[in-house]
This record gives structure tokens, sequence and C-alpha cells, in this order.
């Protein structure tokens, strides 16, 4: 993960509003700034976008205060994408809970491709897989955070290892190591599954004899059927044949039937239509009698109606003068048009005047603003003249001051040498303290074998025995033995108490020379605090009479500017002024003209009233005529459908004559084909009575042909299922064969899938890249480790350990450091050293990360404060800083301290300002 850009929203210290920071072409750049101005944050920001994790307890600790929501979005190179992941949090309130909105994003196409999940987690899962990697494994390797620099080298053993097994990514083989025993454990499933199936198919064809017996039964069976079948179907086709012949006499009975009964409704029907006839007929002539008195009476309906259909002379008059009335309206509405226009022109000037004064009110108002306002900057430009010009003081005081703090900040060679006297005297009083743990013991183990020589001796102290070998003593024997064991008593308190009086005094003078190196320290301490706060002071008035010299020349060139913006503010003002005359010289007839447009609406008003009045009178007259003329029409259209009617009766006479003959002439034919069917029915009659019989003879036959079929079907049946039997056996030897093929097959692969297993496994795979990875890890950590301590360090990690009750070594991964004293455990060491050690090792894994096949992290953040080291150490950490630096394409360090930063190509210099944090690239 390569980060690209960085925008934020009310994160932390950071406002709506704050820039973003774009990290294109920067390889190694310091986010630098005082402490708590928002360095930090920036990281921050960048793991609570991608892993929603941070340095607070909870998201909401994260929003800028007095704020409900913040917004996180970073692109960022992996593999060979640019990717772009928002993520968003809203604080809960009575309302709702808290709510994170998280997107994951393809960039690089025209449209962005959104690659979010369906949940928060799942887009998180997404995210993770993309860079491979979790949080955890981020902050122990390529992220160094603030405070933990030191989280490799203080976790457990276990968990060291457990970090390095992440960090090389050999979760994976265990991944891949179950999934091997998965396909064992299936393959085994699959060769239990195939050796039951080749069971069943033993059990099967052991009874293929059964099957060839039963088929040769059915055969000879069958056949005694199949001839049977034969005879019983020669007895259906006779009877089928007398059955058909007397079954089509029945059906051309019932056809002649249904044919006489048709032809005498066809009758019945001819005779009623052959009745209508005549009526029709006799209808058409008695309407044709009465036509000459109706054409009469339609011919003097359509006299009285062209009579009624002329113009009245009456309405062409009163028409007349509503059109003169009209053409009155039209010329009075052209004058007030005219009026109209004339009025709403000098409206428009009278507004435009309006705006005028207005606008000469504001320039005025303007003017004034910008002539205050200059001389405002004016005094202000003075001021910070004045505040600037102690710019190059102010510098030099904080460069003595500086080198005072720098002098402060390193322990003094005296201190120096009496923290080694101390160590010293501290070493020997150990070394006393030890021994005389050990004569204690012997001295112990002297008095128990007295005692054991007192007890086995007698009164006289004969008959005792040596307490080591049981061999009898005699009385000179004893005594020597016992005096033996005074003297070396004696020798042994006498060494007691000569260490014990070295050791006090030792201890005495330790004690002294830390009381003393603690008033030394203590004054070193006073004096450097009233260094630092005199250097932040100085600092801060340096930083003041910078921003007063940047901003008295920034005025500077405002005050130019307000000088051409308030003459053009003067230009406005003369010429607002010089267009209101010639406005309040045309506003003087506005009066006038309203009063004509006032006079000229009133006699439109009269002249419509007039032609309404009109238009209602003509529109009664020609509504009372319209009346007159439908009633006359009405009779003559009723005059003229009767007249039609009887016309039309007229001509249909001949045809109706005809149609009455030829009805008349079907009706006897009709009569006479009904005849002709009753006479053949007798004969169709006597041969349907037999079909009864002659259907039970042969319902009979097709009843014994059916029982012989079935008997027929189920040997055939019988037989299929002794033939199918026979050649599952036969296909069953075949799929044996295939079966025992796969079964071995199976077994072959779960021995393959077992090995995979075993060399995927901890012991395998996983182990060799262990044993590989630890001397690169610690190539890489030495190296670091010897720029930044003269070459006077190196680190041994060591990945087993004896057990004290003996047998196989216990897997671990301890932390030994060799330096000019010995070798030693990394427990041992605290302050710088333990720092540098961090330092090395965790730099150490993020090379291993970054060199790692695939890794997609080639970046190094570094957030980890530098205090703990003198300028020397500060000079070796740069140095190690560049030297890795074409290791990985972006490293970012924080830092505070003024002399570090200056030693980076790119600075992101953050300040606090009280909108929030702020910052700017610089190079």
């Amino acid at each position: 993960m390569i980060p690209v850009r960085l925008s934020l929203r009310n994160f932390l210290s950071y406002r709506d509003g704050a820039p973003t920071l774009d990290l294109e072409g920067v390889h190694v750049a310091c986010l630098c700034g005082d402490n708590g101005h928002g360095k930090s944050a920036l990281l921050d920001a960048i793991t609570w976008a991608l892993w929603g994790e941070s340095r607070a307890d909870a998201q909401a600790d994260l929003i800028f205060q007095g704020q409900t929501e913040m917004l996180v979005e970073l692109d960022f190179l992996a593999g060979d994408g640019l990717y772009r992941v928002s993520r968003r949090y809203a604080r809960s309130s009575r309302t709702r809970q808290g709510a994170t909105v998280l997107e994951l994003q393809l960039l690089g196409g025209e449209q962005p491709q959104s690659l979010t999940g369906s949940s928060v987690r799942d887009t998180e899962q997404r995210i993770e897989s993309l860079l491979r990697m979790t949080y955890h494994t981020f902050v122990n390797s390529a992220f160094i955070l603030q405070g933990r620099a030191n989280m490799f080298t203080t976790s457990r053993p276990a968990e060291r290892k457990d970090l390095l097994n992440e960090v090389l990514d050999i979760s994976r083989y265990e991944q891949l190591a179950r999934r091997a025993r998965d396909g064992a454990r299936k393959h085994e499933g699959e060769s239990q599954r195939l050796d039951a199936q080749i069971e069943g198919i033993d059990r099967e064809v052991s009874q293929k004899g059964e099957h060839e017996q039963r088929l040769v039964e059915v055969d000879g069976r069958l056949e005694i059927v199949q001839r049977e079948e034969a005879e019983r179907e020669a007895q259906v086709e006779s009877s089928q044949e007398r059955m058909q012949k007397l079954q089509n006499a029945r059906g051309q009975l019932e056809r002649l039937e249904e044919e006489a009964e048709r032809v005498r409704n066809e009758a019945a029907a001819r005779e009623q239509r052959e009745r209508d006839a005549a009526a029709q007929l006799e209808e058409a002539r008695a309407q044709a009698a009465g036509l000459p008195a109706l054409e009469a009476e339609a011919a003097q309906a359509a006299a009285l109606v062209e009579q009624l259909s002329q113009p009245s002379p009456a309405m062409d008059a009163l028409g007349e003068r509503v059109r003169e009335t009209q053409a009155a309206v039209r010329g009075f509405r052209e004058a007030a048009a005219s009026l109209l226009e004339s009025v709403m022109a000098l409206e428009t000037a009278q507004r435009e005047l309006e705006v005028r004064e207005r606008e000469e009110n504001r320039i005025l108002e303007e003017i004034d603003v910008q002539e205050r306002q200059a001389a405002d900057d004016g005094l202000r430009l003075e001021h910070l003249r004045a505040r600037a010009d102690r710019l190059p003081a102010l510098e030099s005081e904080a460069g003595e001051a500086r080198a005072v703090v720098d002098r402060l900040a390193s322990p003094s060679p005296e201190s120096e040498s009496m923290t080694a006297q101390s160590q010293e005297l501290q070493s020997r009083v150990h070394y006393l303290r030890e021994d005389n743990s050990s004569l204690r013991q012997q001295m112990a183990e002297l008095k128990r074998k007295k005692d054991m020589l007192d007890e086995a001796a007698g009164p006289d102290g004969a008959g005792a025995s040596c307490p080591l070998c049981g061999t009898a003593l005699v009385e000179e024997g004893c005594l020597h033995l016992a005096e033996s064991y005074e003297s070396e008593g004696r020798t042994l308190a006498a060494r007691f108490r000569e260490n014990e009086t070295e050791a006090h005094a030792a201890e005495l003078e330790r004690a002294a020379i830390e009381r003393e190196l603690e008033s030394l320290d203590s004054r070193r301490r006073a004096e450097l605090r009233e260094g630092q706060g005199a250097l932040e002071r100085l600092a801060q008035g340096v930083a003041e009479a910078r921003a007063a010299s940047l901003e008295a020349a920034r005025l500077s060139d405002s005050r130019d500017a307000q000088a051409a913006a308030l003459g053009a503010s003067r230009s406005r003002l003369e010429e607002t002024r010089e267009a209101l005359p010639p406005l309040r010289n045309r506003l003087a007839g506005m009066e006038d003209a309203r009063s004509r447009h006032r006079q000229n609406e009133d006699a439109i008003l009269d002249s419509e009233s007039e032609r309404e009045r009109l238009e209602r009178d003509l529109e009664a007259m020609a509504a009372e005529r319209r009346a007159e003329l439908a009633a006359v029409q009405g009779r003559r259209d009723d005059v003229t459908r009767r007249l039609a009617d009887a016309r039309a009766a007229a001509g249909t006479i001949d045809r109706l004559a005809e149609s009455h003959g030829y009805e008349a002439a079907a009706l006897a034919d009709a009569r006479l084909r009904l005849q002709s069917l009753l006479d053949a029915m007798p004969a169709l009659r006597e041969a349907s009575e037999a079909l009864p019989s002659a259907v039970e003879e042969h319902e009979a036959a097709r009843t014994g042909l059916a029982d012989t079929r079935r008997r027929r079907d189920e040997l055939r049946t019988q037989r299929t299922e002794a033939q199918a039997w026979l050649n599952r056996c036969r296909e069953m030897e075949q799929r044996r064969e295939s079966l025992l093929a796969e079964r071995n097959e199976a077994a072959h692969r779960q021995g393959a899938y077992i090995d995979l297993a075993t060399a995927f496994g901890r012991g395998g795979i996983q182990a060799l890249l262990i044993e590989q990875a630890i001397p690169e890890l610690e190539s890489y950590a030495n190296e670091v480790l010897g720029r930044v301590t003269d070459h006077r360090m190196s680190v041994k990690l060591e990945t087993q350990e004896e057990r004290r009750s003996g047998g196989e070594p216990r897997e671990t991964l301890a932390i030994l450091i060799s330096d000019e004293l010995g070798t030693r455990s990394y427990e041992t060491y605290s302050g710088g050293e333990a720092f540098r050690i961090d330092f090395a090792l965790r730099i150490g894994l993020s090379r291993l990360l970054a060199h790692r096949s695939g890794a997609p992290l080639p970046t190094l953040f570094i957030d980890e404060g530098f205090g703990s080291q003198d300028a020397a150490g500060l000079d070796r950490l740069v140095e190690a800083i560049q030297a890795i630096q074409d290791d990985f394409r972006r490293i970012l360090v924080i830092t505070h301290i003024e002399e570090l930063k200056d030693r980076f190509p790119v600075r992101i210099e953050v300040t606090k300002t009280a909108q929030g944090s702020t910052f700017e690239l610089t190079e």
C-alpha cells in the first residue's frame, strides 16, 4: 500500500476545510510541528480509513469536538491498481445509533468501479485481502507507532513468532495444510464409499445363476401363451366383421331417421315462410295505394322550410348595430395600448431613478468603508513592520538558546564518569553478595556434617563412622575430622565477614555517588528546562516575527489594491450622479399620461356594455326563429320518411309475389322426400334388432383375447426383468473394474494429500520459511543497529531453547544482544539503548515485509519520538533511515525536533489554529 492522497473532515484536530495531503512524487518526507498540533492524526486517519483502527478507544473519540460526524478519504496504490477508500462515521444521538459507511473503489478508468461489499465488515475483509495484512501486522512492521516501537521486542516469544508468521504470510501455508487435510479426508471417505459400492456389486453378481434359470422357465411358458393368443385373435376378427355389418345397418337407420326429422322440420318451416310471404305481399300493396297523398303533403312542408330559412330584416339591422359597437371598442383599445406604453415607459424610468439613487447611497457607504479600512491597514502595517524588524535579533537569540539546550541535553563527562563508577560498584556488590550466598551454603553444609559426626559418635568418641562413606573411625580420627570441619568453617566465616564489610562500604560509596549524581542531574535538568522554556519562547517570537513579516508584505500589496478599488468606487459614483437629472426630467408628464389612460379605459367599459346588450337581443331573436324552423323541419322529415316507405313498398310487390311462388313449390318437394325416407326404414330396423347378440359374442371373444394377452405381457415382463438382472450383473462386473480403479486412485490421492499436509504444516514449509527469514531479519536489524550504535551492538534471534527437564528443545523466539560486555537478553536493556534495538528490529521487520515476495506494502511510517537520543544518536538514526530509503517507495517520519526535520528533502509542516489543524508541504 502506497498512500497517494489523503482528505479528512472533522477528524481529531482537523476541521472541515482542511487541505488535501498529496504525496504524489514524494519519496522521503517528515511530518513536523509542535506536539499536539496533529502530526500523528494524519497517520491515524490512514489506519482508520483502511482498518477502522487507531490509537483511540472508540470511534466517537476521533470526531472533532462539537461535531457530529467525520470523514476520511484515502487514495492508495496496491499492486498495479489505484484504489480509493472512504470511511464516514456519524456520532450516536437520542434518535439514532452511531453509523459507519465504508466504500471501496478501483480508480483509473473513465468511471470508478465500486468494490464495496454488502456490509462494512465485508468491505473491510476485501481491503485486508487487497493489502494482505491486518492492522496488527501493520503497526508491528510497516508502521512504527508512537510509544509502540517496542511492541515486537516486548511481546512474549510465542507472540513474536506468531507475528513473524503473519508478516511472512505463512498463514496461507496453514490454509493450504488445512485444505490438504480436508482433501485427504475427502478421498478417504471416497475410498470407503467405493469399497461399499464394490461390496454391494459382489452381492448382486453372486445371484447371476438364479436369473439365468428363471429366464429359461419364462421362455417356455411364453411360447404356449403366444399360440393361444393367435387362436383367440382369429375368433375376435370373425365376430368383429359380423358386428360391423350390423352396426352399419343401425347407423344407416339412424341417419335416415335423422334425415326424415330434418325434412319434417324443413316442410314446417317452408309452410310458415309461404304464409309470411303472402302477408308481406298484401301489406306492400296497401302502402303503395297512399303514395299520391303523401307526395302532395311533402311538397307543402318543403315550401314552408324554404320560407323560414330566408334572412330577417330586423335581425340584419340589429347585427349592423353590434358590428358598429365592436368597431368603436377596437378603436378605444388601440388608443389604450398606446397610452399604456407611455405609462409603462415612465414607470420604468421612475424605477431606474430609484435604483440609481440607491446605488448612489451604496457607493457613498462603500467609499466610507474603504477609506476607514485604508486608515486601519496603515496603522496595522506600521505595527507589523515593527514586529518584523525584531526577527534577526530573535533568530540570533534562538540559536544561542538552542546551543545551550543541545549542550544540556547530553550528560556531562563528569556525570558519565560517576555513572560508570556507580555501575562498577554495583557490579562489585552483586559479586560479593553472590559469593556470600555460596559461602553461606558451604557453612551450612559443614555444620550438617559436624552434626552428623556428633550423632554417630558415642560419649567417648568411640564407635563413630564417617558420615560420608560409613567407614568406622577411631577416637583420634573423629577428633581430627571435627577439627577439620571447624577450621574450614572459621575460614569461610572470615571470608563472609570480609565480603559483608566490603559490600557495605561499596554500597555506602555508591549511595554517595548516586546522591551526587542525582544532584548533578537535577541541576542539569533544571537548567535544561529553563533553557527549553527560553527556546520555546524565542521560537514562538521568531514564528510571530516571521508571520508579521509575511503579513506586512501581504498587507502592503493589498493597500495598492485598496487604492485602486477606492478610485473605481468614486468613478462609479460620478457616473451614477450624471444619470439622475435626465431621469427626473422624463418623469414630469407622468401624471397627465395616467389621467388620459384612465379616461380611455372608462370609454372602453361603456362601449363593451352596449355591445353585450345588443348581442343578447340578437341572440334572443335568432333563437325564436330557429325554434319555428325546427318544428317545420320535423314535420317535413316525417312526411319524407313515410313517402320513402310507400315508394319502397311499391317497388317490392313483384319480388314478394315471386318469393311466395318459390316457397309454395319448395313445400311440395319437401313432402315428397319425407315419404321416400319413411318407405326405406322397416328393413334397416330389423337388422338393427340383431346387433345386441352380435356385440355380446364379440365382447366374449375380446375378453378371452385380453386375458391371454395379459398373461403374455406378464411373462414378457418377467422375461424382461430376468434379462435386465442378467444385463445388470454383466454391467456390475464391468462397473466393479472401474470402481476398483477409482478406489485405487482415491487411495493414491489420499496419500498425496497427507504428504502435502505434512509439507505445508508447521514442521514443513512453515518452519523452513521461518528459518530462512530469521537470518534475513537479523541481517537487516544488525545493519541498522550497527549504524545507530557505531557497531557496538548486534542482535541474535534464537528459535529454540533447551528444556530444564531435558528432551526435545522448545520452540521460541528469543532476542539476544551482544555488546562489549558480552551477550545478554533484550530485557536487560533500557533507555536509549533499548530504543535503538527496538528501532533496528522494527526497521528490519519493515524491510523484510517490503522484500517479501508479492508484498503489497513498500511504505514505511515512523511515528516515534527520538527524545531519548543524543546528537550523535540522532545523526546515526538519520543515516540509518537514509540507508534504507531505496528499499521503500515512500517513507514518512514524524518528529518535533527542529534539528531533525531540516535533514529531510520534503517537509509536511503541521500547525494548529483556532479553526483546527492545517499543514503545508514544502520541498
